[in-house]
């Protein structure tokens, strides 16, 4: 990355996945990619999915977008595949231990939303995952609330 003649907008990375945001188009994406395949031949192999303007794509837990004036847009994600399961709400755990939960999901939301939409958006999914597992709209509230607080 220190030596590639064109750098990505955004660069992240977790473990063995990777997210680059391009914006210098196509062409210098290819040379891009292979350059980076070309620093360990053999050894590592990058690939890559692309997306237009206005579209998103998924890294871990969050989802990038690119807007049609070029911002970098970001909110959390849930694969399509996810169960949606968390602790339920009449599992046999203290009560404290059950509002730290709903209260760090919210402000998990806070942490990978990069606008207030985007973070009415994130809060949409916590509250609903709270509710499909039993969770009282009280604790509901009072845990979104408490997720303004510093922790």
């Amino acid at each position: 990355l220190r030596d590639a003649i064109v750098k990505p907008a955004l660069y992240a990375r977790y473990i063995d996945d990777g997210k680059v945001l391009w914006l210098a188009g196509a062409d210098e994406m290819a040379k891009f990619l292979a350059h980076c395949n070309n620093q360990r031949p053999g050894i590592i192999q990058f690939t890559h999915e692309s997306s237009s303007r206005g579209k998103s794509v998924p890294f871990m837990d969050t989802v990038f977008s690119v807007d049609a004036a070029g911002q970098i847009a970001f909110e959390l994600y849930q694969k399509p595949s996810d169960s949606g399961v968390i602790m339920n709400f009449t599992s046999a755990l203290p009560s404290s231990m059950k509002t730290a939960v709903a209260t760090e999901q919210f402000r998990r939301a806070r942490r990978l939303s990069s606008s207030e939409s985007a973070l009415a958006n994130s809060k949409t999914k916590i509250r609903n995952l709270l509710q499909r597992n039993d969770f009282p709209s009280t604790v509901i509230n009072l845990a979104e609330a408490a997720s303004t607080r510093p922790s």
